[in-house]
Formats: C-alpha cells, sequence, structure tokens
C-alpha cells in the first residue's frame, strides 16, 4: 500500500496521484519537499479504475456525437422504407369574401343604393399514388441505409473501446508515476 505523505505507504486514488504528479512536475523533486508532502487522500476522493472508466464514457464528447450519429443513421432506415408508402395528398381550401357595391343601379338603370355581396368558397381534394415499380433504387436506398446503421454501430463500439482504453492508459500511468514517486521518497 502506498500514501503520499511522510508517514505509512497506502494505495493512493487517481486524483491523489494527479494532484502529485502535478505538484511533483512544478515544484521539482527535491527529496526535502517530497517528504514534506500534505496528507492528500483525506480531501480527495480515491476514484478506481471502473469509477475513471465510468466517468469517462458518461462524460465522452466524441462518443455522444458517436450516439448521435447512429440514430440519424437509425432514421434514415425508416426513411428508406417509407419510400414504399404510397404517396397521399389531401388539401381543403376555404375562402371567405364580402364587397360592397355603393351607389349601385339596377338592371334599368336605377339607382338603388348601397349593395354588400358575400360569398364563400369550400373544396376539398385528395390523391393518392402508388407506383408497382419504379426500379429497384427503393431497395438499393434500404439496403445502402441498412449498411450506414450498422457502420454507425461499429464506430459507436469502437469510440467506446477507445475511451476505455484511453482510462486505462492514463490510470496506469499515474500508478506508476506515483510508485516512481514513493521510490523516490524513500531514497
Amino acid at each position: 500500500m502506498m500514501r503520499i505523505r511522510s508517514g505509512g505507504y497506502g494505495r493512493s486514488g487517481l486524483a491523489t496521484a494527479a494532484v502529485v504528479l502535478l505538484a511533483m512536475t512544478t515544484l521539482g523533486t527535491p527529496s526535502a519537499q517530497a517528504q514534506e508532502t500534505v496528507n492528500l487522500d483525506a480531501d480527495l476522493p480515491m476514484l478506481s479504475l471502473g469509477d475513471c472508466v465510468n466517468l469517462a464514457l458518461g462524460s465522452s464528447p466524441t462518443l455522444l456525437v458517436s450516439g448521435e450519429e447512429r440514430h440519424i443513421a437509425g432514421k434514415d432506415v425508416s426513411a428508406a422504407y417509407w419510400n414504399f408508402a404510397p404517396d397521399i395528398n389531401l388539401s381543403r381550401t376555404w375562402q371567405k369574401a364580402e364587397r360592397t357595391d355603393f351607389d349601385s343601379q339596377d338592371q334599368l338603370g336605377n339607382p338603388i343604393g348601397d349593395v354588400t355581396i358575400r360569398t364563400q368558397y369550400k373544396d376539398w381534394a385528395g390523391r393518392a399514388q402508388l407506383n408497382l415499380f419504379r426500379g429497384f433504387g427503393k431497395f438499393s436506398n434500404v439496403g445502402s441505409a441498412k449498411n450506414t446503421l450498422k457502420a454507425a454501430e461499429a464506430s459507436e463500439g469502437y469510440t467506446r473501446e477507445q475511451v476505455v482504453q484511453d482510462v486505462v492508459m492514463a490510470y496506469y500511468n499515474l500508478l506508476r508515476t506515483a510508485e516512481l514517486l514513493e521510490v523516490a521518497i524513500e531514497t
């Protein structure tokens, strides 16, 4: 077990090792300064390798982008299947108009005063169209969308593994640096 202080030795957490590494690089490594290192374990949380990996997987922007790309590719597959659905259009038109004629005359030319004319117009229209065969373009669009989805899923898995490997490598480098600091303190 290793402790970063002048007393006993115990295994320190990732956060403690990071602080000690930072202090070591900024202050130098004389043994007198290393012997007077303050107990950092009391102030900083201890993180295991699993905790660090879970933290990185939960907050990795690269992994979030890969997940969104996979989600978009899934939507593209749905859209490619919808190309096989019939094309249906429904529309409704409604129009209202009011017109006032001032100083109107009847058919004989006699003045009859002001006349207000109100009109309404309503129209419904619908159209459905289904092409039974338009070549194999729709089938190739579905196949292409499925392959894009598979590629996005593989890319997300690869990105997840890269994040885990990066965290494991950084974690073990910090532990190695902490062990080297312990050896420097002892000598």
